[in-house]
């Protein structure tokens, strides 16, 4: 990395930490549009490995896609709860 290119990176990243911790809260809609937006993904994955989007209960496909869309939620900062 020369040596210009290093004062905008070092700058930037003092901005960006002082941004954090602003007291943001997730409101329902919040939970909603990750909801809505796992819901999407985790359709288009299915999909992707050539599953059914909407598996039945009793198959092994319905386990992969309870866990593909509990990571995506997580991802997102949700909690199961």
């Amino acid at each position: 990395m020369s040596c210009p290119l290093r004062l905008p990176l070092l700058a930037a990243l003092v901005v960006l930490a002082g941004c954090g911790g602003g007291g943001w809260s997730a409101g329902e809609e919040a939970v909603a549009v990750a909801t809505a937006d796992c819901e999407d993904w985790t359709t288009g994955q299915m999909r992707l490995r050539g599953w059914p989007p909407r598996p039945y209960p009793e198959s092994p496909q319905a386990n992969a896609r309870a866990a593909l869309f509990e990571d995506c939620m997580r991802r997102r900062g949700m909690t199961p709860g």
